[in-house]
């Protein structure tokens, strides 16, 4: 009985002979790396995407420096600075009031009219260039 113990021990640690080895396993029928049989780690997982960062705060203060865009006249102060927390509707009616004119159209980077609502540190901080906060205007629509 001791022999046939001895044997039984040896076939519960021999692997079976048709048992998947490395050499002998589909890539599809193979252990997943996250299974407890894989014998090499786990890779770690990529970090999750985060949204763009600014690449500092917005200060307290932002410059705007105003562009005369087709025939609206040029500012003799085109550039001046504003609370970051103020709305963009207090530089459209500061410019307004410079020009004497109700109804003058603004845009920021020569691109889009943003939304009168929106903080200057907002606007600031996703279309600011060169610590600056571009705002174009003009006496008609010039862009889109």
């Amino acid at each position: 009985m001791g022999d046939d113990d001895e044997e039984g021990a040896e076939g519960a640690t021999a692997p079976h002979p048709l048992a998947p080895t490395p050499a002998n396993t589909f890539p599809a029928l193979a252990p997943s790396p996250s299974s407890p049989a894989s014998s090499s780690p786990t890779p770690p997982s990529p970090p999750a995407p985060s949204p763009p960062a600014s690449p500092t705060p917005p200060p307290d203060k932002v410059v705007v420096l105003l562009k005369a865009t087709g025939d609206a006249p040029i500012l003799k102060q085109n550039k001046f600075k504003i609370t970051s927390s103020e709305r963009f509707e207090k530089v459209v009616g500061f410019l307004s009031k410079q020009l004497g004119k109700e109804q003058i159209f603004v845009y920021l980077n020569s691109a889009f009219t943003p939304n009168y609502d929106e903080t200057v540190a907002n606007l600031y901080r996703w279309h600011g260039t060169e610590g600056k906060l571009v705002v174009n205007y003009a006496m008609q629509q010039a862009w889109g």
